[in-house]
């Protein structure tokens, strides 16, 4: 029998970990969250898949080969966290300690490595395991090399060998790099072909079998198609270049790699410093507990059942892509397949029966199995996730890790991670999970919050899911035919300043024509010549008039990429609609977000972004799209939170509040105020809001940084109670270790006290902005349940679409337009009762972007 060997992505299962798990820490205040993930993970994993030899790869500071062959790859991706990065150096302790080689080298990713070491291990008759979050590593995939593929954080994995690649894409593990090159890669800035997504290319690799062949056969290629890669041939070269793992990079490690033997007092000792005492137990490092008994786990198979499951007025369910399953106090059955369908008509009269509680953990998903069937939830319905959220902000905790956080509460059973009902397994853990949630909550002063905010939200954010937004593709496909008319237009006038042709996307040939023909003063170098990335070339600014086109160039080309091409590769045919997924449970500010696709960072600050939104339309019948927008709602908590007399007066007065503050700063009448003064004071109001410095200001506005000074030093002598606001909070983040809402939200805050400058300042920013912030989220969302209600109670057909930060995005009918225009306004103005009034301004149109000022016809008669 062959000898097998495991090889770990550490990079991605590290990030992935710190992502997915909340921000745990030791009592040192030492961040441990992502390396007790990683740590739970690799033991799962040995346990699953025995090995012989185990080695864990990692990504070195420092340019890579890639990087320095396109300074954009990668380019986009924001630092990493401090408090992940200090937790590489715990989790390679860890390994050591484990006795698990760990390798790296310089220039060389860690998926070059894992790669490398596959190939290695097949030569010699072995087999391996990859482990890794990132699906480039598929390219790898072979008859004695598979590939363990971390889903959904580290909840879920899913094993891919040739067949399962095949079935997913259709193209062999190699060719996956063909793919790639054609389709591009924006998690890795890899920029493809414009216009070919993933359908394309896997068919164009399908038929063809490689890159170069879809080329020898451009010619049976439809027009637009062989356009686009006639244009951008380099373009693909290049990303098929990025895209290619290295299979023979220089890994210098032991071969065969050492078995793992654990040293285990250095483990013991690390453990215990990190305080994962779960751990300790786990690997018999100390007195272990007594053994837990396991939960009572059924298949339900007998629909006679049914009711014995419903029978009590409290049940538990969790709910799984394979069914659900209902928990009641340490048992759980399993509902799959044909039990499912058996179950689902007794589990719907559960849910819409008032007097019944449903305790689960995705409170959207049983609103959604209502109104999927055209009914409403009249149970009282209890989220173990919305509260675990709440208690640990931006943690988005599964149900087996709120289980393993609150174990110290009491929750002494931990079922084994066995199998893909992995989660389900949890059901009958939820009751009693659920009664410490709740404690918790109130103890901690959340229970409004989560009452009156997240809890009804989840309803508002279910059907706007089921609702989806109505987009004109024709629209669509006109805007991105001008942006290639645009971008091939800047292209033009690129050449010609550079008097001559290149491939304006490679980074070589762009270096050579700006540093070597048009003679510009290089910024910085790297191995394989001049870096053009986007820092390079803002310093250029004003050096010559090729840098702002090539800014433009850039910009387009990702709008045509990212929101053209991506919009329309969720585009729904059958129904004309986008659909997306609302996020209740990421950001740690409490905003809502969106994903697949995103439709909250549509960008705007270009009109040929702005323009995406004319493709977003009324649909289905209705006539307008109807935008409530709230004026500057972040001011306005300010002057609440801070009582300000000077700025509350203006805001009550219904002043210009930027108008009103320039003349403050600058000792001038308002009618005196001039357009850069203004700016000056609307960039001085909306920076002390986000905790900016002088230094900060003095970039934002071009100027120096004892002018910026002045500026602040004045808006603080003019608005003395903003300044006590900031006093204050910092005193109370710095005590206390968290601020919060005018709703009570927590943002904690690890780094405030730390020793290190740039975080504690980071900390310090935070706590200023995190009670503003947090509010307007807290106010948009009341405002959202409370139009929900206005809507449902008054029986008119307008919907709710779409949320967009301070803006609520609706679908109405024609004659329904005045009412509901009266309608949303009452409900967003009416919400919260602050100090200033709070204004929403009204637009319609019959798209997203051709919008006029709604005129109500109460205030037009006024």
């Amino acid at each position: 029998m062959s000898k097998k060997l495991m090889l770990i992505d550490a990079n991605s299962l590290l990030y992935r970990a710190f992502f997915a798990l909340p921000p745990l820490e030791n009592s040192a205040g030492q961040p441990t969250g992502a390396v007790y993930g990683f740590i739970n993970m690799l033991m799962k994993l040995r346990e699953d898949y025995p090995t012989d030899y185990i080695v864990a790869a990692f990504d070195l500071p420092g340019p890579t080969r890639r990087q320095e062959q396109f300074a954009e790859y990668k380019a986009h991706r924001p630092k990493m966290p401090p408090e992940l990065r200090d937790q590489f150096t715990i989790a390679k302790e860890v390994l050591t300690a484990l006795g698990i080689p760990i390798v790296g080298e310089q220039g060389y990713e860690a998926d070059d490595l894992v790669g490398t070491l596959a190939v290695r291990a097949r030569n010699e008759g072995m087999f391996a395991w990859i482990v890794s979050g990132d699906r480039d590593i598929l390219q790898v995939v072979a008859p004695d090399t598979e590939v363990i593929l971390t889903q959904k954080g580290l909840s879920q994995i899913k094993l891919y060998d040739t067949d399962a690649v095949f079935e997913r894409y259709q193209v062999e593990p190699r060719q996956l790099i063909d793919v790639k090159a054609l389709m591009g890669d924006s998690s890795d800035n890899i920029p493809g072909v414009p216009g070919i997504g993933e359908k394309t290319a896997i068919k164009l690799v399908s038929q063809y079998g490689s890159l170069e062949n879809v080329y020898e056969h451009i010619e049976e290629l439809k027009v637009r198609v062989r356009q686009n890669l006639e244009q951008y041939r380099e373009q693909a070269e290049i990303s098929r270049e990025l895209a290619t793992i290295d299979l023979a990079a220089p890994v210098d490690i032991e071969w065969p790699p050492a078995a793992p033997e654990p040293d285990e007092e250095k483990l013991y000792q690390l453990f215990k410093q990190l305080e994962f005492n779960t751990l300790l137990e786990r690997l018999n490092l100390s007195r272990s507990a007594p053994e837990a008994p396991q939960l009572e786990l059924e298949t339900f198979s007998e629909p006679g059942e049914v009711n014995a499951l419903f029978a009590g007025d409290s049940v538990a369910v969790l709910f799984n892509a394979a069914g659900f399953a209902i928990g009641r106090e340490d048992r759980t059955w399993l509902c799959v397949e044909d039990a499912a369908a058996a179950v689902k008509p007794a589990l719907l009269k559960f849910i819409t029966t008032e007097g019944k509680t449903l305790i689960t953990d995705d409170a959207k998903a049983v609103h959604r199995f209502a109104l999927e069937q055209d009914e409403l939830v009249r149970c009282r319905v209890e989220s173990c996730q919305l509260a675990g959220y709440l208690l640990k902000p931006g943690s988005n905790l599964d149900v087996p890790q709120l289980v393993r956080v609150w174990t110290e509460g009491g929750l002494d059973q931990q079922p084994e991670q066995a199998d893909a009902e992995y989660i389900l397994h949890h059901a009958g853990l939820l009751p009693r999970l659920w009664r410490r949630l709740e404690s918790e909550l109130a103890e901690a002063g959340l229970t409004d919050l989560y009452q009156e905010i997240e809890l009804p939200l989840a309803r508002v954010l279910a059907r706007m899911e089921l609702n989806g937004v109505s987009v004109d593709i024709r629209e669509l496909e006109t805007i991105g035919e001008e942006l290639a008319q645009r971008i091939s237009g800047l292209e033009q006038e690129i050449w010609s300043l550079a008097d001559g042709e290149f491939n304006i996307n490679s980074p070589r040939q762009l270096g050579e024509v700006l540093f070597d023909k048009l003679g510009l003063p290089p910024v910085r170098k790297t191995k394989t010549g001049y870096s053009t990335d986007s820092g390079v070339l803002e310093a250029l600014q004003g050096d010559h008039e090729i840098i702002p086109l090539v800014m433009d160039y850039r910009q387009l080309v990702k709008l045509q990429s990212t929101y053209i091409d991506g919009l329309k590769g969720v585009w729904d045919r059958e129904s004309g609609r986008i659909y997306t997924t609302f996020n209740q449970l990421v950001t740690a500010t409490g905003r809502l977000s969106s994903t697949e696709p995103n439709l909250q960072n549509i960008p705007i600050r270009l009109e040929e972004g702005r323009r995406i939104r004319k493709a977003f339309v009324a649909g289905g019948g209705y006539r307008w799209l109807l935008a409530a927008d709230y004026s500057q709602i972040e001011l306005r908590i300010l002057a609440h939170i801070a009582g300000d007399t000077r700025l509350v007066e203006a805001f009550r007065a219904g002043e210009d509040i930027h108008r009103h503050t320039a003349a403050e700063i600058f000792e001038v009448a308002p009618d005196q105020v001039n357009d850069d003064q203004r700016r000056a004071a609307k960039a001085v109001n909306f920076g002390l809001v986000y905790g900016q410095t002088d230094f900060g200001l003095s970039q934002a506005l071009g100027i120096s940084r004892a002018k910026a000074k002045a500026y602040i030093d004045t808006y603080f002598k003019r608005y003395p109670g903003v300044r006590e606001y900031m006093d204050q909070i910092m005193e109370t983040a710095h005590k206390q270790g968290y601020v919060t809402t005018l709703w009570n939200r927590r943002r904690y805050l690890p780094e405030i006290n730390s020793r290190n400058y740039q975080r504690r300042s980071f900390a310090e920013r935070t706590a200023i902005n995190t009670p503003i912030q947090g509010s307007a989220a807290d106010i948009i969302k009341l405002a959202m349940v409370e139009v929900e209600r206005r809507l449902d109670s008054e029986g008119i057909v307008t919907r709710m679409l779409l949320q967009v930060h301070d803006e609520l995005v609706l679908e109405v009918p024609d004659e329904e337009l005045q009412w509901a225009g009266r309608l949303v306004r009452r409900a967003m103005e009416q919400v919260a009762d602050l100090d200033v009034p709070l204004v929403a301004d009204l637009k319609y149109g019959a798209n997203w972007y051709d919008m006029s000022p709604l005129v109500l016809e109460s205030d037009s008669n006024a």
